[in-house]
């Protein structure tokens, strides 16, 4: 976010970054406010409530062009990978992130999302559809520190031991 033009990446701007400092902080709030939700409810109805309010939300922004878009005139294959895209990485990793929150904190479903980034730079490169870059890998560093103080806070205190008795005769 803060590294802008540099090491190859075209400049994102400060609407783009308010909208991901505004995302991150709405992830937090859900994945703690979801977790109460989860417990009470089933996974794929809680999914379902959330994406029809998440259309809601975005309609006003695309419901011109969604409405002057000609289905019909599409290639199938255009239609099956939006499909697939709009299902596969986009439903599904969030019913699972989902329903680990019945089972786990949500400090542990977010470190997975937190190092989803990580990941999808590291198969990119694998792959050969990107290069990695310096600020890339500083950024990497960065997240693995961010997370590794979420798990060393996780841990709790460390607790002072106790100092040994004194036993007098």
């Amino acid at each position: 976010v803060l590294l802008g033009a540099s090491g190859g990446h075209t400049h994102s701007g400060l609407v783009g970054n308010l909208m991901i400092a505004g995302c991150a902080l709405a992830t937090s709030c859900y994945m703690v406010w979801f977790k109460k939700l989860i417990a009470r409810y089933d996974v794929v109805t809680m999914l379902r409530w959330v994406y029809c309010l998440a259309a809601l939300m975005v309609l006003p922004f695309g419901a011109r062009e969604l409405v002057h878009t000609d289905f019909a005139a599409m290639d199938t294959d255009i239609l099956l990978a939006t499909l697939f895209v709009v299902f596969v990485p986009t439903y599904v990793p969030n019913l699972l992130l989902n329903y680990s929150l019945k089972y786990v904190q949500p400090t542990v479903s977010s470190i997975y999302t937190y190092l989803q980034p990580v990941l999808a730079v590291i198969l990119s490169v694998a792959m050969g559809l990107d290069r990695l870059h310096l600020d890339t890998a500083l950024c990497a560093l960065v997240i693995f520190f961010g997370v590794g103080l979420v798990i060393r806070s996780y841990r709790g205190p460390a607790v002072p031991s106790a100092p040994l008795p004194v036993h007098t005769h």
